[in-house]
């Protein structure tokens, strides 16, 4: 009976000992997912990308938004050099991806300043991420909130008619954003939504990027999961961009690699079909948000020809 006690005794500790370093890694993996690193000044700088608008020969003018209760946020006002057309033109609102910043945009949105036709590009760093106030990411559940924060804040009449450009995490803040404008009837009037690399379920690119880094996911993303979603009080589990797709009212453009390893082209695929007004244009063999360096003519028209539709110009 001693011996049998005994091997008794070890795997319990063992047991024991496996759940202080699951319950540590679980708490680890909560606080990094909503505490990204911050693509800041400094950290753009280092990496050589573009800091200010007049890097990229953008002209624009600095401005701060208040995300309520995610702080104040930093971001910049562009000129689109596109008409106005008695209505305040157009108004491109840009959400970049988790990890992203402002800096981080400002190279996609040289690509929509250049077809000349919004009035105005607006990129903004999202609550938790660059140099904004607020101290957490909550991975879309309240993001789609600030957009129409930072809508109301340019003023509904001056933004004449938005649309919605969001990358990644952002894509998908975009596509709830747009349902919450359009849902609104004091809201801007809201155009359309172009999304590039969107994922569809908030696991989705944590699950990928912990397997190609081969971190183990089992049981992190499962109780890390539930716990987060306590957290955002129940929101992360609502997530479902498609079922989102399927309430907006507006054109939907979704731009997407087949070989996106973070975010599956099969989500981007469901999306563009969800919605009403979807369209997709595919991209053969290339990754999550590579788009527009691996083919920036096809990128460019792609945005041009889903531009001149909503707009109903040349």
């Amino acid at each position: 009976m001693g011996g049998y006690d005994g091997v008794m005794g070890f795997l319990l500790l063992m047991f024991i000992g496996w759940l202080i370093v699951v319950s540590l890694a679980t708490i680890g993996f909560v606080w990094s997912l909503r505490r990204p690193r911050r693509k800041t000044y400094a950290v753009a700088l280092g990496r050589g990308d573009a800091v200010d608008p007049g890097d990229l020969g953008l002209a624009g003018e600095a401005v701060r938004f208040d995300l309520g209760d995610g702080g104040m946020t930093d971001g910049w006002v562009l000129e689109g050099d596109g008409e106005d057309d008695g209505k305040g033109g157009l108004t491109v609102v840009m959400v970049h991806g988790y990890g992203d910043s402002k800096y981080g945009l400002l190279g996609w949105a040289k690509k929509v300043c250049e077809l000349k036709v919004a009035k105005r590009v607006v990129v903004y760093d999202q609550r938790g991420q660059g140099e904004s106030e607020g101290k957490t990411c909550d991975l879309g559940v309240n993001e789609p909130g600030d957009v129409l924060k930072v809508v109301n804040q340019l003023g509904v009449e001056e933004c004449g008619d938005v649309l919605l450009y969001g990358c990644s995490m952002g894509g998908g803040t975009a596509i709830k954003a747009g349902v919450l404008m359009s849902e609104s009837e004091e809201a801007a009037r809201l155009v359309g939504v172009i999304v590039d690399g969107p994922y569809r379920l908030w696991d989705e690119p944590v699950r990928n990027v912990m397997k190609l880094k081969k971190y183990p996911r089992w049981p992190m993303v499962e109780v890390g999961g539930w716990l987060l979603n306590m957290q955002l009080k129940g929101g992360l589990f609502e997530i479902d961009r498609v079922t989102e797709a399927k309430r907006l009212k507006c054109p939907l453009l979704v731009l997407h690699g087949t070989g996106d390893r973070v975010c599956s082209f099969e989500s981007g695929k469901q999306i563009a079909e969800a919605a009403v007004d979807g369209e997709l244009i595919k991209f053969e063999g290339v990754g999550h948000l590579e788009l527009a360096e691996a083919d920036p003519e096809r990128y460019a028209q792609g945005l041009k020809q889903f531009f001149v539709r909503i707009r109903g110009t040349s």
